[in-house]
């Protein structure tokens, strides 16, 4: 049997994680490192197998020489006889992986891609071969190569059955052939359901009812895709980047465009610090629930008509899509790709497009406020409809008495709210105005909705969903009272966070108040 002794090998890989020259992600897998290394032992490299590396050792029968030997030797070096064997034992397999790094690259020559791919920048793999893989590659990289392989080590936890069990060639029954996963479901559907399946460096349990839903979200994603492309009918082909008209931008679009931008800071820090799981569920939310269910409902009306507004709804469609599919293309290649090179588009592949840069420029707080009106405006008259027991398919009347700045939102974007909640006519006037006979009513961020649905609805539901509303007011009253009559949390909590509270706290005052006053009408 061959020994390494380890000691020496093991002193410089220990001092180059402690030094912070070689980081694990996440952080806390450092410790069993070195917990490893600094208990290391001598390591035993002879393995009797049929494959592998033979070890590089003969025996000369005539005088006992054991000697080892580069090139294969035809003769002993110190008798000269021709009677030698070489030892019948491999390496570990452990000790030729470890070799990986540069062996792969035409080392021991000094080639141009040893020179250019060493070291690298970040090894991903599995925490359960820390010690078996990564660290036998660190302490052989310093050895041979006199520099480490790589800066970052990110380790990600192991897949395991639905029960928790550990996947093992020797238990068939925990096994999930992933080549059946995709011919059912599709490769970017499985990517994209591995990738939001667990925390950073967590085990995750693979079921297939999860992967239901990300199929459903591949299905959206293509499903815009040919949304938008059926609206490109007479869109010119564009010259290099897309240049928005500012004065042209609707409401919706200045929104979209300005949460796009704080999508890319956040994916970006996220991608940084290699959160992935995290990364991916922030781009599943903004696809899903901003671009799909709010901007594309909200350009439907807008691609109806014809010249600037059009062109420019078109515009943002072609630009925010695309800028998504360079985004969702590390999880979703194949569907990306598709997409992208059917989208009006500059370049060979999205494999390399420019990943984007957040533009400040482009923020516009006061669009994502004001959108934030017409999103919570629609949801409540939706609620209202649908508690009624309304037919989603009859149009109804809408009746707002809003403050001036507010009646200004509601009129300039009456279009959209026509078009989400289904409403024939709308009544826009001041908050002083007197206010409609019965009917079901909600308040929000001050505005009082009111829409007449007498002799479709029974009045007494109606005063019971008051009641529940006023219910869930004032738990929220009670727990944000609560919550800044905490002296720790008013003193220790930052400025900004305490008066965002104390905000929330004086709206819901306001529209506790008026859901009061209109539960009294019907009482």
């Amino acid at each position: 049997q061959w020994f390494v002794k380890m000691k020496p090998l093991a002193a410089p890989a220990i001092k180059a994680v402690q030094d912070g020259e070689i980081r694990f992600v996440p952080e806390r897998f450092t410790k069993i490192y070195l917990n490893w290394m600094e208990n290391i032992r001598d390591w035993c490299i002879s393995r009797q197998l049929w494959w592998g590396h033979r070890i590089p050792v003969w025996y000369c029968q005539d005088c006992q020489a054991e000697f080892t030997a580069h090139q294969e030797p035809t003769v002993c070096p110190q008798c000269g006889s021709e009677k030698i064997e070489q030892d019948p034992d491999v390496l570990d397999t452990w000790f030729s992986s470890a070799l990986w790094p540069f062996s792969t690259m035409g080392w021991p020559e000094n080639t141009e891609e040893l020179k250019h791919f060493y070291p690298t920048a970040v090894l991903v793999t599995a925490r359960d071969i820390i010690f078996f893989w990564v660290a036998r590659m660190i302490f052989m990289g310093l050895e041979f190569m006199g520099e480490k392989p790589f800066h970052e080590v990110l380790i990600h936890g192991l897949v395991l059955d639905k029960d928790g069990k550990k996947m093992s060639k020797s238990r068939p029954e925990t096994n999930i052939d992933p080549l059946d996963v995709i011919d059912k479901y599709g490769t970017d559907t499985l990517r994209f359901t591995l990738a939001t399946g667990t925390a950073l460096g967590q085990d995750q349990r693979f079921q297939l009812e999860k992967i239901d839903g990300i199929r459903n979200f591949s299905n959206k994603i293509w499903n815009a895709a040919r949304f938008i492309l059926m609206n490109l009918e007479d869109y010119p082909v564009e010259q290099g980047e897309i240049k928005l008209d500012p004065a042209t931008l609707s409401l919706a679009d200045r929104y979209i465009i300005s949460r796009l931008q704080r999508v890319i800071a956040e994916a970006s820090m996220m991608l940084d610090r290699y959160d992935l799981g995290g990364l991916a569920n922030l781009l599943y939310d903004f696809i899903w629930n901003e671009f799909c269910d709010w901007y594309i409902e909200m350009a439907k009306p807008l691609l109806k008509t014809e010249g600037k507004k059009r062109y420019t709804t078109q515009q943002v469609l072609v630009k925010v899509f695309r800028q998504i599919m360079v985004l969702l293309h590390p999880y979703m290649p194949f569907i990306t790709e598709e997409i992208w090179q059917a989208l009006p588009h500059q370049g060979e592949t999205v494999m390399l497009a420019h990943w984007p840069a957040a533009d400040d420029q482009l923020l516009d707080p006061l669009a994502e406020k004001e959108m934030g009106l017409i999103m919570n405006i629609t949801r409540a008259i939706r609620n209202i409809r649908a508690d009624a027991g309304v037919d989603p398919g009859r149009k109804v009347e809408a009746i707002f008495l809003a403050e001036e700045d507010k009646q200004k939102i509601l009129t300039e974007n009456r279009l959209y709210l026509e078009t989400l909640v289904g409403l024939n006519k709308i009544e826009i006037q001041s908050d002083k105005a007197v206010k409609p006979g019965k009917a079901m009513t909600a308040v929000v961020e001050g505005v009082e909705i009111y829409l007449p649905l007498a002799g479709m609805v029974e009045l007494e539901l109606e005063a019971k969903r008051l009641q529940k509303e006023l219910s869930t007011l004032e738990g929220e009253r009670k727990r944000l009272a609560a919550k800044l009559a905490n002296e720790q949390f008013v003193t220790k909590a930052p400025p900004i966070v305490v008066e965002k509270e104390r905000q929330k706290l004086a709206d819901i005052e306001i529209d506790y108040e008026k859901v009061k006053s209109r539960l009294v009408e019907f009482s």
